[in-house]
């Protein structure tokens, strides 16, 4: 399973836009759909170019949801989880109470 056009959207409109890059509270650059890795001072990007790395953002945490959910999930739930992810990290992913609910199939804990 990957994102959907509708998961993507939804990440999409969580994390904004940023046509040129921007530099977080933390200190770290920001361009794109939330882009951190490789953005830094003075860099633009079309927001056709933000998607596709946002596709390419999203590899590793569909990856984490592949190897660390043990519990079916529909698409939608799919999407949902990936833009938590994205948000949170996969490392904060795989140490959270939402992936201890999620296999234990305790749902609406999960969502809580």
């Amino acid at each position: 399973m990957r994102t959907s056009r509708a998961g993507l959207d939804l990440i999409k409109s969580f994390e904004g836009f940023r046509d040129v890059a921007a530099r977080l509270p933390d200190g770290r650059w920001v361009i794109g759909h939330g882009h951190v890795r490789s953005a830094r001072e003075g860099l633009s990007i079309s927001e056709k170019d933000a998607e596709e790395l946002l596709a390419q953002d999203l590899l590793p945490v569909e990856s984490a949801i592949h190897s660390l959910v043990f519990t079916p999930l529909n698409q939608n739930q799919f999407d949902a989880l990936a833009s938590l992810v994205f948000n949170i990290s996969v490392e904060r992913f795989r140490n959270s109470a939402v992936l201890q609910f999620l296999n234990a199939g305790d749902f609406l804990s999960a969502a809580g």
